[in-house]
């Protein structure tokens, strides 16, 4: 937006939800203008990160542009579009100038350097074949690789439709199970106890947020360099595995803090309980004692310390 455009949005949405010139800001649906906290939970990105190379705004705009591009089907008009050819188009008025060009004529002389040229034309006219297969053979294997990359993300468009689903079974039920300690405490005369003051934060977007926010957990110790888990940003699907990361730390914190209640089982049992306000992890992606899929003897040496983490120290003993 140029200035008198940002002037006026500020008059009309409001001050605490400004937009600098040629910024890129997101808003959801049904936010309150007037409400200052609001503001923060809208990022914007300016036009120095969108317009920096090596910023992860700019990759994660490329990508994302790069990756609809090519998944995008061609429109009607380019499928028929043909490049012209000068230099088939060359030989082909060459071929027919020294065509036009051979006489008949009695002298053998003659008549040997017409089957000279004639077959030159014919040698020309094999190599103009040879290179039309090699163009076909291309394109064939252009269009099975295109065919393949489609299948491959129409898998993981699957997968994450998968979990996207799961996730709202989660969401709705933990929602039916807040309306019903709500009517409950509404019952008993708590009104105000079942107002929420203040809003949960939803998951994060990238992981350079969930660094952020591992404050959250007080159960799960995260060892890794944070460095190498900014680098995660900048694959194409950043956000889905931001998104997964997050709720595979959200498990194993919940089971500590259950374990810390009394909850006298392991991960695999606390996962497997319909405990209210349980957070668990998908049985598909579980592996328990017993079950785990076998590695490589290479694997399994060069990542064996990597898998051993050093974690919060706490009293798990089941309360008597």
């Amino acid at each position: 937006m140029d200035t008198e455009a940002v002037d006026a949005f500020r008059a009309a949405i409001g001050e605490y939800h400004r937009v600098a010139p040629g910024a890129v800001r997101t808003f959801l649906t049904e936010v309150d203008p007037a409400w200052p906290k609001d503001a923060s939970r809208h990022r914007f990105l300016t036009v120095a990160r969108m317009s920096d190379s090596q910023d992860h705004a700019w990759r994660g705009l490329a990508r994302t542009v790069q990756r609809i591009s090519t998944e995008a089907p061609l429109p009607d008009a380019l499928r028929t579009l043909a490049f012209p050819d000068d230099a088939s188009r060359r030989h082909r008025q060459e071929r027919r100038a020294a065509l036009a060009t051979v006489r008949p004529s009695d002298e053998l002389a003659v008549m040997r350097k017409d089957v000279e040229d004639l077959k030159a034309l014919l040698a020309q006219a094999d190599e103009e074949l040879k290179e039309a297969a090699r163009t076909a053979e291309l394109s064939t294997l252009t269009v099975a690789s295109l065919e393949e990359q489609l299948h491959a993300a129409m898998k993981r468009a699957d997968g994450d439709m998968e979990e996207a689903l799961r996730a709202l079974d989660d969401v709705e039920r933990a929602r039916a199970e807040a309306d019903i300690l709500r009517r409950r405490l509404r019952d008993a005369g708590c009104y105000y106890d079942t107002v929420v003051v203040e809003q949960h934060r939803g998951v994060p977007d990238s992981f350079e947020e969930l660094w952020e926010r591992l404050d959250d957990f007080e159960g799960v110790l995260v060892t890794a360099g944070r460095s190498k888990a900014l680098e995660l940003d900048e694959g194409e699907r950043a956000r889905v595995w931001a998104a997964k990361a997050w709720n595979a730390l959200r498990a194993p914190d919940s089971y500590t803090q259950a374990a810390r209640e009394g909850f006298n089982g392991g991960f695999y049992q606390h996962c497997t309980s319909d405990r209210p306000g349980a957070v668990n992890w998908p049985l598909k992606q579980f592996s328990p004692a017993g079950r785990r899929p076998t590695e490589a003897g290479l694997c399994r040496g060069a990542r064996s310390r990597s898998r051993l983490d050093r974690a919060p120290r706490h009293d798990f003993r089941p309360a008597r």
